[in-house]
């Protein structure tokens, strides 16, 4: 049994045999150590491996030690074998309630108690002693004790017997404080099945918890301070501005007013036990100054400790009567034990040990949490069926008119109040952490953001909001002004006129005519062979997908790209989990001690020189995370500086093109330059596309600058785009994205058609199409340009440095190995020789179009760059030195 279960310690109880045996028993199950209640006349035996173990008490009925494992597990164990008679059992329960008091860690207790707590306990034979019973539960509640339950048979304990003669006793109990329900809140006893012994082997297992973070919840005590109001006030009116969706303005400022109350209670409020503890030393003192002083001054204070001590009382008992989710009696006595006992047994009923699961018992977690979902699923899930709406005609209508007008208007601002007062104060909160007192109290300064919220999901409930003011209706001219007048007073909108135009198609009454639809005919509709094709619009590629449907049915929260990107599955939770705390400020450095009031002589302790310790510093500058970062760092890739200019096609003409998307989605455009072999350009073009992403904008600039060398006949040898998802895209033949598809299979028909061959450029040689296209993002319009002096003035200068083939240096990392000896990356230095024009003077110019910086800049910041001109070309020597590297 010891080694089928890996135990840490064994304990025996009447072993019947002497002590002196229990050193052979040790070795032969493999324990480094034991003991004994009673020496060599002991009755319980202890057993241990792997464990720090000390004795603190023992007896002829009890033996109880601490057990501690790796320095981090510590509680105590009293293990029972109490007398048959109920004389001597008082004893030893007088001598655990003494106990008691001097206990401040998680205690178990439990053995053969040889009674029974309540009848039920017992089956056959007499009923158990009732003396016996009153003894035990007295113990029990003295000890601030409790039956955590146990899986396996409901007896321990039976004599053996047949028939009427058979007994059967739960006689040895586990019980456990309150701490332990706090703490080991995995705890369970197991019933083994019986061997040789009479009684059965009991199989704990002690689970330690892993405390999740608090989640917020609303005090009902925070409404009786003076400051509340004001500070919710600030908070809710913190960011002026206000989201498109009135309900998405309400959840932003909830979630902003519970950040501050968390930080304002901790500064406020703090530990309300502690608080009590604390205030009833001050009143101790001030009691003990009157009796020896007695002034006027001393009463004075006394009475005001004595003010605040009420307060801090009435604090906690607000805290646990909220906690344990009951409300006060009028006329009662406030017990706060009752409400912590309460607590506690809410906490053993939410939590589920083991289910039954195709009836078979199940314990394991990942099984619990499966079919914990499944039930659920099951429950939530709609079966198939009909609706048989000819049923409805026989239910007889008993809402007039005025009164179906009444249900559907929209709800008055008195009507919401009226609701959110009728609300429980002392109700369970909701998901957010807010209770009803919190509206109820803080109603003046919320009341216009839940009124618009309100109303905002009235309008949207029936899946379609309805403008007003653009709505219309058209009916015959032959109808009666009444008639009219009753249409408008019902749905609120205007007459329309006949003959209003729709897709290009007047709406008119009687037969539609054939010259309605020749706006339509004249048009020119390009048509192609290919079919039709259905695209599943919530995928990138107009594929369907079960990941891309659940996205589109689940709620989504709000989306921090610094926190996607620590929960990564490449992570360790636990690091996450530390970065998560470094990012919201929830590491307890010195500096967030001291914000929340706690005065400190704060002092890093990974700095050889004295500094005050915060987030910063901890993590980036002090000198062992220093240290850490110039190991780590030589084991990350480093990137390469790339020196990149534009290459010229060498006969024909090349077409660049690019896009630009501003937010992606949001307005975009795109823009492309047809050049000859010297650099000139032919025609330039910037296109503006509205509404749109970044592959759309892109596909959108390819296709147009196709169609437009295709309409003038010009030969491209070459193609060039800075997307490299529209370039495999191409070559692949196959669309990355169903939205731009389009245009996206017109500039792919032209590509194959005309053998024109495509490629991928990095933006530092597209930067004439690049400026293009965020031109055209300024100007909103489309333009065709021809020449380079038609360009914009943004442009000009990129054609001019591509013609001269000058280098442009690509967004470059330096080797994250190269840290100097205060772990920061040095200041790169670029050398380039001076440029000079034929006549020897400094052409800053050409520096700016190199670096786009200003004079003053460029020198304050690198150092001399120029480039020697010979003859009609340039040439160049570019160098980049990283300090002494």
């Amino acid at each position: 049994m010891v080694k089928r279960y890996s135990v840490d310690f064994v304990a025996i109880a009447e072993p019947m045999v002497s002590f002196d045996r229990a050193v052979k028993l040790s070795r032969f199950i493999k324990m480094e150590d034991l003991a004994g209640n009673l020496g060599v006349d002991s009755k319980i035996w202890v057993f241990w491996w792997n464990l720090s173990m000390h004795v603190v008490s023992s007896s002829d009925q009890q033996i109880s030690f601490i057990l501690e494992k790796d320095n981090s597990v510590n509680m105590m164990v009293t293990l029972v074998y109490a007398s048959c008679e109920a004389g001597t059992r008082r004893l030893l329960f007088d001598e655990l309630i003494q106990l008691s008091n001097s206990v401040n860690v998680p205690w178990f207790v439990g053995g053969d108690f040889n009674c029974v707590s309540q009848p039920s306990e017992k089956m056959g034979g007499r009923v158990g002693n009732l003396h016996s019973m009153l003894d035990f539960n007295a113990f029990i509640n003295a000890a601030s004790h409790s039956d955590d339950g146990f899986i396996g048979s409901p007896f321990t304990w039976p004599n053996n017997r047949t028939g009427q003669a058979s007994i059967k006793a739960w006689l040895d109990p586990f019980l456990v404080s309150s701490s332990c329900e706090e703490n080991f809140r995995g705890f369970t006893v197991r019933h083994l099945p019986r061997g040789s012994s009479d009684h059965a082997p009991l199989l704990l297992s002690f689970v330690q918890n892993i405390r999740p973070p608090a989640r917020f919840t609303f005090q009902a005590m925070w409404t009786s301070h003076e400051s509340f109001y004001e500070t919710v006030k600030m908070a809710w009116n913190k960011d002026p501005t206000s989201h498109p969706i009135p309900f998405t303005t309400l959840f932003l400022k909830l979630k902003t007013v519970k950040q501050v109350l968390r930080d304002w209670n901790k500064c406020v409020f703090g530990n309300v036990e502690d608080n009590v503890i604390s205030q009833e030393e001050v009143v101790r003192v001030r009691h003990d100054i009157f009796d020896n002083f007695p002034s006027l001054d001393n009463r004075s204070t006394l009475g005001e400790v004595s003010a605040n001590l009420r307060r801090a009382i009435q604090c906690l008992d607000v805290f646990w009567a909220q906690k344990a989710c009951m409300n006060w009696l009028e006329d009662g006595d406030r017990n706060t034990a009752f409400y912590h006992n309460v607590v506690q047994g809410n906490r053993r009923k939410n939590l589920i040990k083991r289910l039954q699961i195709n009836g078979i018992w199940s314990e394991d977690h990942e099984a619990l949490r499966a079919e914990a979902a499944r039930y659920f699923e099951d429950i939530l899930r709609s079966s198939p069926h009909s609706v048989d709406d000819s049923i409805l005609q026989v239910i007889p209508s008993l809402i007039s008119d005025d009164q179906n007008v009444a249900l559907c208007a929209p709800p008055t601002m008195e009507e919401v109040k009226s609701v959110v007062w009728s609300m429980n104060g002392n109700s369970s909160p909701g998901p957010g952490g807010f209770s009803g007192i919190f509206f109820t109290s803080c109603w003046g300064i919320i009341q216009h953001d839940v009124f618009a919220a309100v109303n905002e999901q009235y309008a949207s409930s029936s899946g379609q909001t309805i403008n007003s003011s653009k709505s219309s209706f058209m009916v015959s001219s032959k109808a009666s002004p009444s008639s009219v007048h009753r249409i408008q007073e019902a749905t609120g909108y205007r007459r329309q006129v006949w003959a209003l135009p729709y897709l290009g198609v007047p709406l008119r009454p009687g037969r539609v005519l054939a010259a309605d639809y020749k706006s339509l005919i004249d048009k020119d509709v390009l048509f192609t062979s290919e079919e039709d094709r259905c695209f599943w619009a919530p995928t990138p590629s107009g594929i369907f997908s079960t990941r891309s449907t659940y996205n589109l049915v689940r709620e989504h929260g709000i989306r921090r790209l610094n926190i996607h990107k620590i929960w990564h599955n490449s992570f360790s939770p636990r690091a996450s989990l530390f970065c998560w705390k470094i990012l919201n400020r929830a590491v307890p450095v010195d500096s967030r001690t001291m914000d929340c009031g706690i005065p400190l002589a704060s002092r890093c302790s990974c700095c050889l020189s004295p500094q005050a310790e915060d987030l910063n510093h901890l993590f980036l500058h002090s000198g062992t995370t220093t240290n850490l970062w110039r190991w780590f760092m030589p084991l990350v890739r480093s990137k390469q500086v790339k020196l990149i200019r534009w290459i010229p096609p060498i006969h024909h003409f090349c077409l660049n093109v690019d896009g630009a998307s501003k937010g992606n989605p949001g307005i975009c455009g795109g823009g492309g330059c047809i050049r000859d072999t010297k650099g000139d350009i032919l025609v330039a073009f910037a296109h503006f596309y509205g509404e749109g992403n970044s592959i759309i904008a892109e596909t959108h600039a390819l296709c147009d600058g196709l169609r437009l060398a295709d309409q003038f006949g010009v030969r491209l040898a070459s193609v060039y785009s800075d997307s490299l998802t529209l370039v495999n895209s191409v070559k692949d033949r196959s669309c990355s994205s169903w939205r731009s598809y389009r245009w996206w299979r017109i500039a792919s028909d032209l590509l194959h058609s005309n053998a024109f061959p495509i490629s991928h450029v990095f933006r530092e040689s597209n930067q004439v199409a690049d400026r293009l296209a965020n031109h055209v993002v300024v100007s909103l319009r489309n333009d065709v340009f021809w020449g380079v002096h038609n360009l914009p003035s943004s442009c000009k200068a990129s054609v001019v440095l591509d013609k001269s083939g000058l280098m442009n240096v690509r967004g470059s990392a330096a080797s994250r190995s190269l840290l100097d000896h205060r772990g920061r990356l040095p200041r790169p230095r670029i050398a380039v020789e001076t440029a000079q024009e034929p006549g020897g003077k400094l052409s800053w110019g050409l520096v700016r179009n190199f670096l786009g910086l200003p004079k003053e800049g460029f020198t304050n910041t690198f150092d001399p760059l120029g480039v020697f001109l010979k003859g009609n070309y340039p040439t160049h020597n570019v160098l980049v030195e990283l300090d002494d590297t």
